[in-house]
């Protein structure tokens, strides 16, 4: 089942080149490491498990270390956040030869129906849901992974994203 947003992005995209590839990410957060269910899976043993994150805070791209071993890298400098502002290469595991992120922030694209240039939200958005569920008795999962109930095939979402629970007295 795909979702659609409920209100258009403004937020920038990050372009990240990592293995000879180009991957471009809308605003959510990203899960960087050696675990294969991270968004962007990196398998060289400086890596840990859990390395980092890519993540978007209003318009604003952060790279953000999850405590690993080895460490995360701009430069020469050892980073546990770092805002990504224009195009520079994030290292894993070590500063000199360490996998290579190489990030870059593409200006905000214009919202449907609207001049280049142009971030307003429209007047209306439509916020009725596309699709009714019926919750069951315990709980209802919800994320990308296919074991959940409710699939969302977007990059946007997390593999397990929520959970809907009934508590008794209510959801």
């Amino acid at each position: 089942m795909s979702e659609r947003p409920l209100a258009p992005s403004v937020a920038p995209e990050l372009v990240v080149t990592f293995g000879g590839a180009d991957r471009t990410l809308p605003a959510a957060l990203y899960r960087v490491g050696r675990d294969p269910g991270a968004d962007i899976v990196v398998t060289d043993p400086r890596v840990s498990w859990n390395h980092a994150v890519l993540r978007v805070e209003g318009d604003v791209w952060f790279v953000e270390d999850c405590g690993s071993r080895n460490g995360t890298f701009v430069g020469s400098d050892r980073v546990d956040r770092f805002e990504i502002d224009g195009e520079c290469t994030v290292r894993l595991g070590s500063a000199d030869d360490g996998p290579a992120l190489i990030c870059s922030v593409s200006p905000p694209r214009p919202l449907p129906g609207r001049p280049a240039g142009s971030t307003s939200l429209p007047l209306r958005v439509d916020l009725r849901p596309t699709v009714a569920h019926r919750a069951p008795a315990q709980a209802l999962r919800i994320g990308r992974a296919d074991d959940n109930d409710v699939v969302v095939d977007d990059l946007s979402v997390s593999r397990h994203h929520a959970e809907l629970r009934n508590t008794g007295d209510g959801f």
